[in-house]
C-alpha cells in the first residue's frame, strides 16, 4: 500500500524468524525495507501462524495505515483454539 510519501507498506509472515508470527509490517522508503513489529493481542498465541493480515488501508495523510486481519488464541484444555478479528492502526512513519 502506498504511504503517501513515495514509499510502500506491506505485511505478511516473517519466515526469516523462528517459527512464530507476531504482527509484522515492512516499510519501503524507495531505497530500503524496514521491518516494524505491530502490537500483540493480550490473549493472542505467539507461535506461527497466529497473526494474519488481509488488507492495509491509509490512515490519513500522515503515512500511517490500518491493518485488518485475525489472530488465534492458544489451545484450551480440550485442544480447541478461537479465532478473533483484528484491526491495528500504525503510527505515522518517522520523517526522513
Amino acid at each position: 500500500m502506498p504511504d503517501g510519501r513515495g514509499g510502500l507498506w506491506a505485511t505478511g509472515t516473517d519466515k526469516a524468524a523462528p517459527a512464530f508470527a507476531n504482527p509484522v509490517f515492512w516499510h519501503f522508503d524507495g531505497t530500503t525495507w524496514t521491518r516494524e513489529e505491530g502490537p500483540t493481542a493480550s490473549d493472542g498465541e505467539t507461535r506461527w501462524p497466529s497473526y494474519n493480515f488481509y488488507d492495509l488501508a491509509p490512515a490519513g495523510p500522515s503515512g500511517g495505515f490500518w491493518a485488518v486481519g485475525d489472530y488465534e488464541t492458544p489451545m484450551d484444555e480440550h485442544g480447541d483454539t478461537s479465532h478473533h478479528g483484528l484491526i491495528e492502526r500504525s503510527a505515522a512513519p518517522e520523517a526522513d
